[in-house]
């Protein structure tokens, strides 16, 4: 049930879908949907543990990064990121959690849980293991995560869910590379 509801629920939307909606979307009665979740936001919660179960597609990006070169390694990720952005996968999960969640103390934890917690714990062991292998200096692994994964988001929220492309576009492939160059200033280890 879940999985038909996560894209309506994902969607970008003036209004959030109600409950009936939702039950439309599931091909269930609201009745059936209350028995089975009971509220709105516990069926919202359930599609963002839906989304972290399903996998983080980068999950597979951060390995192969792991791989290469500390520079090599935070392009192929952040580009890779970049081209999971779209609506029905990681765009989606992030404005739609964000337009769910945003106020919510029910909601909000449960999209930090397991919408962007997620993403953070797989760059911050990636910057972890740099680390260890003597390759970047990262004192602090959860703030340098930070660093990475909040101004990608930003960015990617502000031109493709926020259609920042129409008022000012911004040349992603190249704030990547300015954002991971930046990044290793502060963290690459002298030679």
């Amino acid at each position: 049930m879940v999985e038909k509801v996560r894209p309506l629920l994902l969607a970008p939307a003036d209004e959030k879908p109600s409950l009936r909606q939702l039950a439309t979307a599931a091909d269930v009665s609201l009745n059936t949907l209350r028995h089975y979740f009971g509220s709105r936001e516990e069926l919202v919660t359930e599609a963002f543990q839906a989304a972290e179960e399903e996998g983080w597609d980068a999950f597979e990006l951060v390995g192969e990064a792991a791989e290469k070169s500390p520079r090599e390694g935070l392009l192929h990720l952040l580009l890779g990121l970049v081209s999971a952005w779209h609506p029905d996968d990681l765009g989606g999960d992030h404005a739609g959690g964000l337009q769910e969640s945003l106020g919510s103390e029910q909601l909000g934890p449960a999209f930090v849980r397991h919408v962007l917690e997620p993403a953070l714990v797989q760059i911050e062991g990636l910057l972890m293991r740099w680390d260890a292998e003597g390759r970047l200096r990262v004192p602090d692994a959860r703030a340098a995560a930070l660093m990475i994964y909040g101004p990608l988001s930003l960015a990617l929220i502000h031109q493709r869910q926020l259609h920042g492309h129409a008022v000012r576009p911004l040349n992603v492939d190249r704030f990547v590379t300015t954002l991971v160059d930046g990044f290793l200033v502060g963290h690459a280890v002298d030679a």
